[in-house]
C-alpha cells in the first residue's frame, strides 16, 4: 500500500487502507478498530474524535455541530463526518469508557464449575447485541457478578440492521465476513478493557446472540440467513478455544443453540432467567431491540418468533437517537404542555435514547398530542414544543434535541411489527391476553420503560397493567446463570431444542396484523 492510498493512524503508527466514499470511522471499522459511538454515526454523541496531524480536513457540518472552535482549531474531527483521501496522519483520542451496572435480582447465582476453571480465573458472560454489546465478569466459585461494561457494537459502522449488514457480507465476499469478525473481536478486546482482563484471567466465555451476530463472530456465510427462508446454516451449540483477541487467548467459547431464523441464544438465555424466576406459564416474552424476539411459552408449548423491527427502539433510525449514556434523554414528562426530560449524567442533552423515545411518544398519545398516523397536534400541545424543522414539523426537547414526524412513522413501524409478531403466538397457541399471567418485556432499555407507556403505544395487547413486568437484560442475566453453571448450559441446549420457530416473512396473518396496528390506537387514554 501506498502512502497516498493510506492513513496513519497513531500511536501505534498503523498504516490502513482508504476506500472511496467511506469515513474515517468505517475505514477504521473495516481494520478492527471499533471507536466508542452511542449515536451510529449520526454526529450527535461526538464520542468517536480523532485529531488530525499535518494536512487538516476541513470540518464537516456534524464537526462544526458538535465540537468546540478550539477543538476543530487544534485538528480535532469526528470520524463519522470526515471522509480520508489518503495520506492523513490521525490519533485516537483517549474515549471515556462506557460503563453499565447490570442490576441483578438475586445475589448470587447456582454454581456447576464449567471444567478446567482454576480458582483466581473468571468468566466472562457476554450478551453481543445488534447495537450494544454487555459484557459481565463472574466469579464461578461464588455465583457472583463482579464486574459489568458495555460498549457499542462497533459493525454498526457497516448497517444499524442486521438485515444491512447481511447483505454486506453477502456481497462483499470473506473480506467482508473477515472484517466484521474483526470488529466483533476488536469489541471484545473492548469489553476486556473496561473490566482489566488480562490473558489467563478468563477460563469460560459464555456468549449469547441472535443467529445474525453468531454469523458475524464466526465468520460463516451468511447467505442462508440472509435469503429467504433466512435460517442461520448452524443450529447446534458451540464450544471452541479462543485464540483472539488476546486478552481471552486459550480461554473456551461456549455458545447455546440457536432456535431459528434470527431467534438465536440470547432469546434461549432470556428464557433461562424468566424460568429461574419460577414464572408460570403461560406467559409471552418479548426482547424489545433492533429485532423483536417474542416467545409464547404455554403448558404444552413454546413457540418463538423474529419481527424486523429496525433499530428505532434503540433510537439507531431516529434523528436525534443514541444509545442509553451520558447526554441521552432516558424519559421525558409533559407538565403544562412542556417537555420535562430527565438526562443520563444529569448534563445537556445531546441526543435521546430509546426509553425516551418510549416516554415522549407514550406522553404525548396520553394528552392526545398526536393523532392516530402520529401527526402532531399543535392545538393539544404548547405552541413552544413544536416547530417546524428541515423535514417537517417536530418536538423541541432540548437545543438541537428533537422528534421529528418522521422519527414518530419510524417507531410506529418497529412497533407494528413487534405488535404484530406477539399477536401471530397468541392466535397460534388458541389464547388470549386475558389467559396469560405475565408479559415480560426484555432487553437493555426495557427496564427503563414505564408500563403505562407501553400499554398507551400499543406495543402489547390489553392486559391488566400488573401482569406486564419490565425485566431489563434478561439476556445478560441468562448468560450469567449459565456462566456459572455447566448445567445451565445443558438446560439452555434443552429448551432450545423444544422451541419451535414460527416464521413470519410470508405470512398472511402476520401481514394483517400489521397493517392494524399501523398507528396509536389509544389515544387520549389516561392510565390509573
Amino acid at each position: 500500500m501506498s502512502k497516498e492510498n493510506t492513513i496513519l493512524v497513531l500511536p501505534g503508527r498503523i498504516a490502513i487502507e482508504v476506500h472511496p466514499g467511506r469515513n474515517v470511522f468505517q475505514t477504521l471499522a473495516e481494520s478492527g478498530i471499533s471507536l466508542n459511538q452511542a449515536c451510529g454515526g449520526k454526529g450527535i454523541c461526538g464520542k468517536c474524535k480523532v485529531i488530525f496531524f499535518g494536512r487538516m480536513p476541513p470540518p464537516s457540518p456534524l464537526d462544526e455541530k458538535t465540537l468546540s472552535p478550539d477543538d476543530i482549531a487544534q485538528g480535532v474531527r469526528l470520524a463519522c463526518g470526515i471522509v480520508p483521501i489518503g495520506g492523513e496522519v490521525i490519533e485516537l483520542l483517549t474515549l471515556s469508557p462506557v460503563r453499565n451496572k447490570l442490576e441483578i435480582a438475586t445475589d448470587r447465582f447456582p454454581v456447576h464449575h464449567w471444567p478446567g476453571t482454576k480458582r483466581g480465573q473468571v468468566v466472562l458472560a457476554v450478551d453481543l447485541g445488534t447495537t450494544n454489546i454487555v459484557g459481565l465478569m463472574l466469579d464461578p466459585f461464588e455465583g457472583l457478578v463482579i464486574g459489568s461494561a458495555e460498549v457499542s457494537n462497533g459493525q454498526a459502522a457497516f448497517g444499524a440492521d442486521v438485515m444491512t449488514r447481511l447483505a454486506y457480507a453477502s456481497e462483499g465476499g470473506v473480506e467482508a465476513r473477515k472484517r466484521l469478525k474483526a470488529i466483533a473481536f476488536s469489541d471484545l478486546e473492548n469489553l476486556c478493557s473496561l473490566l482489566g482482563i488480562r490473558k489467563g484471567d478468563v477460563a469460560h466465555v459464555i456468549a449469547v446472540m441472535n443467529s445474525a451476530m453468531e454469523t458475524f463472530l464466526l465468520s460463516w456465510n451468511p447467505d442462508s440467513l440472509g435469503r429467504y427462508p433466512c435460517e442461520p446454516e448452524f443450529r447446534k451449540a458451540v464450544h471452541m478455544e479462543l485464540s483472539m483477541p488476546k486478552p481471552l487467548s486459550g480461554a473456551k467459547l461456549h455458545i447455546p443453540p440457536v432456535v431459528g431464523g434470527y431467534v438465536g441464544s440470547d432469546t434461549v438465555a432470556a428464557l433461562q432467567c424468566i424460568l429461574a424466576a419460577k414464572a408460570t406459564p403461560p406467559f409471552l416474552l418479548i426482547d424489545i431491540g433492533t429485532n423483536a424476539e417474542s416467545l409464547l411459552v404455554s403448558d404444552h408449548r413454546m413457540v418463538a418468533c423474529s419481527s424486523a423491527s429496525g433499530p428505532a427502539f434503540e433510537g439507531g433510525s431516529i434523528s436525534c437517537g443514541m444509545r442509553a449514556c451520558d447526554g441521552a434523554i432516558e424519559e421525558v414528562l409533559l407538565v403544562d404542555g412542556q417537555p420535562v426530560a430527565r438526562v443520563i449524567g444529569e448534563q445537556p442533552a445531546k441526543g435521546i435514547a430509546g426509553s425516551g423515545l418510549f416516554s415522549l411518544l407514550g406522553e404525548l398519545v396520553k394528552h392526545g398530542g398526536v393523532d392516530a398516523f402520529g401527526m402532531l397536534q399543535e392545538k393539544r400541545l404548547s405552541p413552544r414544543l413544536v416547530r417546524q424543522g428541515l423535514n417537517g414539523k417536530e418536538v423541541e426537547l432540548a437545543p438541537r434535541v428533537s422528534v421529528s414526524e418522521g422519527d414518530i412513522q419510524q417507531f410506529i413501524l418497529a412497533k407494528a411489527s413487534a405488535r404484530a409478531g406477539l399477536e401471530v403466538l397468541l392466535e397460534t397457541a388458541g389464547l388470549k391476553p386475558d389467559d396469560l399471567t405475565n408479559i415480560f418485556l426484555c432487553g437493555t432499555f426495557a427496564g427503563r420503560l414505564r408500563v403505562d407507556d407501553v400499554l398507551a403505544l400499543g406495543l402489547v395487547p390489553e392486559i391488566e397493567p400488573s401482569k406486564i413486568v419490565t425485566e431489563g437484560n434478561a439476556a445478560a442475566k441468562g448468560a450469567a446463570i449459565i456462566g456459572c453453571s455447566s448445567k445451565a448450559f445443558q438446560h439452555a441446549c434443552a429448551l432450545a431444542k423444544r422451541i419451535r420457530h414460527l416464521r413470519l416473512s410470508g405470512n398472511p396473518m402476520f401481514s394483517q396484523i400489521f397493517q392494524e396496528h399501523i398507528g396509536f390506537e389509544n389515544l387520549g387514554r389516561t392510565m390509573t
